[in-house]
């Protein structure tokens, strides 16, 4: 068995840890660009891939077709046939408000019964972590802070995929822009966020084949995108 002088293991281990030093100080240690001023970089991921939902998924509608809850353990989405009246109608169109309804209703059932659209996931898609480093080199924390359990939906409609998105197969996308709040008293005439949901699926999207669509789909994407003011 070799004996090596303990001075010369000392140095071995000076060496070693000095090695480690200096690849920490090459991944930790670097200087990050700062932005231009009055322009900020994102330094949080920007995450907006999810699971589907499971657990609790039940949906109640009101026998005269005025509103549907769509409820899971913890939170809950609202429909309301009268909020389309003026807002997107005519203030005098409750008939076609309550079409307007029934039309959005099939399709929220749908994505909600799939767990692909849940009050759950637009309050976690709306509250993800939200940091940028400013030219000074500070820290702002500018993500989004909620106390509610529940999601009032103002509108949901099929759009053009964004160029953002980038997906091989388009074929087998679907793209949606939804509008919501998080304040029960909103009417859709104030401020409401908006959302981006992007679906995949193993089939090509049609509207006729919808509901063979997203028994296979995934959430590619959930993202809140702006609020409109």
């Amino acid at each position: 068995m070799l004996h090596y002088p303990l001075a010369l293991i000392e140095m071995r281990h000076i060496a070693t840890i000095s090695i480690l030093i200096l690849m920490i100080s090459g991944v930790f240690g670097q200087t990050q660009k700062l932005p231009p001023k009055d322009t900020y970089y994102p330094i949080s991921k920007q995450i907006c891939v999810y699971p589907r939902q499971t657990g609790r998924l039940d949906i109640q509608k009101s026998d005269s077709l005025s509103f549907t809850k769509y409820k899971t353990d913890n939170t809950e989405m609202i429909l309301y046939a009268s909020h389309f009246a003026v807002f997107l109608t005519d203030w005098d169109s409750l008939r076609e408000a309550k079409q307007i309804y029934i039309q959005l209703d099939s399709l929220i059932s749908r994505l909600f019964k799939n767990g692909l659209l849940t009050s759950d996931l637009l309050i976690k898609s709306y509250c993800i972590e939200s940091k940028y480093i400013d030219y000074k080199g500070d820290t702002l924390d500018w993500t989004n802070k909620l106390d509610t359990k529940s999601v009032k939906i103002l509108n949901i409609q099929k759009k053009k995929l964004p160029k953002q998105y980038k997906f091989k197969d388009k074929k087998k996308i679907v793209a949606y822009e939804i509008w919501v709040t998080f304040n029960e008293c909103e009417d859709g005439w104030g401020a409401f966020p908006m959302f981006d949901l992007i679906l995949k699926s193993d089939i090509k999207y049609s509207d006729s084949e919808l509901k063979e669509f997203l028994k296979n789909a995934e959430i590619k994407c959930l993202k809140y995108t702006a609020t409109q003011i």
